[in-house]
């Protein structure tokens, strides 16, 4: 058999040029840039092994069999190794979770060593490829196991691809899921013309693709504002050794102006935003989707450059209209506060997303007390992404109790959370809560919250009558919140009745009807409800009496203007009258001294929650309480 190999010859040209191209247009710092270089190498190894694979088998009469089996295994390890390099690749662009980076590498690495292992001991078992004297070379039982590596890893990029799909373009999806099929198509042509030698081809087909879609981002000059993009900013950071300055302007409306007056005079916008930046900033200022960036040589004397940009661009005039944008700006310093561009940009966003909560300011430059207050952030994810498990130490649940006046004694607790930490020590649920809701933990917190506090009453089923809970809005339009819930107290074979939800008045605004529905259907299976925080969001009566709340959980802000103005004192007492006659009874919350006791228990109260009484307490102790 005869076997045409001018395609891989061209392949390990071009493989070359590639190489040199990555080399010098990308920083091998970088690690998605580091990966690609890696595939580029091993085509060209895989490429230049098959064409020298090609001549020693036919030559196999006078080439020693030691270096036809060495030429052989380089090729089928280097042909083995480039989808595995392909989907690492993928995986960094696709997830950027280090959770499922670990699983995916776990997925990725047990597949090609075992592949290796069986090439490497080939001479010994002949399972892919032997030298008959007579035939020369003949493939193996498992000669088709590089076109079943092929397809595992193609199947598990597109498997990653479709989970993080949420996280990633549509164009990315796109390309990883159409890659493997060139490849396979390739594969497949050469599968039933064996004289065909596509190997190079078909790798290097999917190299182009990899680099024209994802490695290149399609581009690194954005058309519309006539500045480099987000991809060369990166090079340059990864590059540059001196101390530098970036600054972030973030257009704070731009999807309101899109929406009002369209993509064309959107793009006319941005265009005006870029002319003005680079008159005051020069060539090093770029487009970063819909924000914009600019390096200067260091953090000294740019706020009024700074300033004077923001006020440059905050309005857009045209023959037919005007338009106000609000511009927001953060600084960092690198090498000082960031050694990544990822870095510089994370922290901008983090003090861009601090600048919107202070009224009136527009520019924020980072210091070393951003640094430590966004360093203690990242600590703080990091032990809830650790501990959130129902066997944490360091997450645990706390208890208040709660006292029943009718009854004169505690009969019922309201479930804390808390984190206690060796090295950053007692953390406030004011500090960790955000910090779950930002980084999409909040769901995962509740329902540990809500597992420990469900075996907890299972196992002092005498001692404890029932326990409130809050539930967050994230929990509540969860589709399956309700039977999780109810699969929960079925697990812990605890009563619905041992369970009091607390949901604040604020979940309301946007989801009034989808979580009255799914109140309505925990009610109906015994679960009570109190509304908490009363007072302080939603407050419509008329709307609250139509959800299945039994208590109404008083705000502690109207305890404190009830002792400070005796006119408030007449306006709670007929708040209070109003709810009770509703059939709704009255727990108020955060009673501290004995004239708040006093007031609110005048006013009629049944339940009262607060230091005087009682402050948040441990498991054990909690126990002995009741006792």
């Amino acid at each position: 058999m005869s076997f045409n190999v001018m395609g891989e010859i061209s392949v390990c040209i071009l493989s070359i040029v590639l190489l040199f191209n990555v080399i010098s247009s990308y920083s091998l710092n970088e690690k998605s840039s580091k990966f690609f270089f890696y595939c580029v190498l091993n085509v060209f190894v895989c490429t230049l092994s098959d064409i020298t694979s090609v001549y020693t088998i036919y030559n196999y009469r006078t080439i020693p069999l030691w270096l036809n089996n060495v030429v052989n295994i380089i090729f089928f390890l280097s042909l083995g190794t480039i989808p595995f390099l392909f989907s690492m690749y993928c995986c960094n662009f696709i997830s950027h979770t280090k959770k499922h980076q670990k699983l995916f590498r776990i997925l990725s690495i047990n597949p090609i060593i075992i592949f290796g292992l069986i090439v490497i001991t080939n001479p010994l078992t002949n399972l892919i490829f032997s030298f008959d004297p007579e035939l020369g070379y003949v493939r193996g039982p498992l000669k088709h196991l590089t076109y079943i590596i092929t397809f595992y890893y193609a199947l598990t990029v597109i498997f990653v691809a479709l989970k993080h799909r949420s996280e990633i373009s549509r164009r990315l999806i796109f390309v990883f899921m159409i890659y493997p099929l060139i490849g396979f198509s390739i594969n497949l042509i050469q599968f039933f013309n064996p004289e065909l030698i596509f190997t190079g081809t078909s790798s290097f087909a999917t190299l182009l693709l990899m680099y024209l879609a994802v490695q290149t981002n399609f581009t690194e000059f954005d058309f519309t504002s006539g500045l480099p993009t987000e991809i060369t900013l990166a090079h340059l950071v990864a590059r540059k050794k001196d101390a530098y300055c970036i600054t972030f302007f973030s257009i704070e409306n731009y999807n309101t102006i899109y929406e009002t007056l369209g993509s064309k005079i959107c793009d006319n916008l941005l265009l005006d935003i870029a002319n003005k930046l680079t008159d005051i900033f020069g060539k090093t200022t770029f487009r970063v989707g819909t924000k914009f960036a600019v390096i200067t040589p260091g953090s000294k004397d740019i706020q009024k450059k700074i300033s004077r940009a923001i006020n440059h661009c905050e309005y857009y005039n045209t023959d037919k209209t005007s338009s106000r944008i609000e511009i927001i700006a953060s600084s960092v310093c690198v090498p000082e506060h960031a050694t990544t561009y990822k870095e510089a940009f994370n922290i901008a966003n983090t003090l861009i997303a601090k600048i919107r909560n202070i009224k009136g300011q527009k520019y924020i430059c980072c210091d070393d007390s951003y640094i430590s207050e966004i360093r203690r952030k990242k600590a703080i994810f990091e032990i809830l992404e650790r501990e959130l498990c129902p066997e944490s130490t360091q997450f645990q649940v706390y208890f208040q109790p709660i006292f029943s006046i009718s009854e004169g004694k505690f009969k019922y607790a309201e479930a804390l959370s808390r984190l206690k930490n060796t090295e950053l020590g007692d953390i406030s649920p004011a500090e960790f809560i955000p910090v779950a809701e930002e980084k999409g933990l909040i769901e995962r917190l509740g329902q540990i919250t809500f597992e420990k506090i469900c075996k907890f009453i299972s196992e002092h089923k005498d001692t404890i009558h029932a326990v409130s809970v809050n539930f967050s809005v994230y929990q509540m339009t969860n589709p399956n919140i309700v039977e999780i819930v109810l699969n929960t107290i079925s697990k812990y074979k605890i009563k619905p009745e041992n369970i009091i939800m607390e949901i604040t008045e604020s979940i309301f605004i946007d989801d009034f009807d989808l979580i009255r529905q799914r109140m309505i259907e925990l009610s109906n299976a015994g679960i009570v409800f109190y509304l908490d925080d009363f007072g302080t969001g939603f407050s419509n009566f008329a709307n609250v009496i139509t959800l299945p709340f039994s208590t109404i959980k008083i705000d502690r802000s109207f305890v404190q203007m009830m002792e400070q103005n005796t006119e408030m004192v007449s306006l709670i007492d007929n708040l209070i009258k109003t709810f009770k006659e509703s059939g709704l009874k009255i727990l108020v919350e955060g009673v501290e001294n004995d004239i708040q006791d006093k007031l609110v228990k005048d006013a009629g109260t049944d339940y009262i929650q607060g230091f005087l009484y009682a402050k948040p307490i441990s498991q054990t102790e909690l126990l002995d309480f009741l006792k």
